[in-house]
């Protein structure tokens, strides 16, 4: 995964990095199950760890943090508001931000910036239509 340097679009991301983090579990698991550990003649307690790693692995799923995917609802809630323009409670409106990490109007515009370039790289990845 790349370096991701804005918290807002790891936010908006999280459900895909779950999946991805997911895919390497699965991926981790295939990779165990082939191995050849005979050949390499581990300890036996070395065998049944991989043994569980491997059950573990197999039997994982997609995971996101019900404190993360709490925030990522009011953020989207947040920013729906704002596009209806709906006035905010502003308690909650400077949690949310808080929240992201934005203390001053330095931090702020620094996220701003991240996410810019974010986007920006972002468009540059995506095929050109010929």
């Amino acid at each position: 995964m790349e370096d991701c340097s804005s918290r807002t679009w790891l936010l908006m991301q999280i459900h895909v990095l779950a999946n991805s983090f997911h895919e390497l579990t699965l991926e981790l698991s295939t990779l165990l199950d082939i191995f050849p550990f005979k050949e390499v003649e581990l300890s036996q307690d070395i065998e049944e760890l991989v043994v569980l790693v491997t059950k573990q692995c197999s039997q994982s799923k997609p995971l996101v943090d019900p404190i993360d995917e709490f925030f990522r609802r009011q953020f989207l809630a947040m920013l729906d508001r704002i596009e209806k323009e709906i006035v905010h409670d502003h308690l909650k409106l400077k949690k949310v931000i808080e929240d992201l990490g934005l203390r001053d109007n330095s931090s702020c515009r620094e996220e701003i910036e991240s996410l810019q370039e974010e986007i920006q790289n972002r468009n540059d990845e995506k095929p050109r239509p010929r």
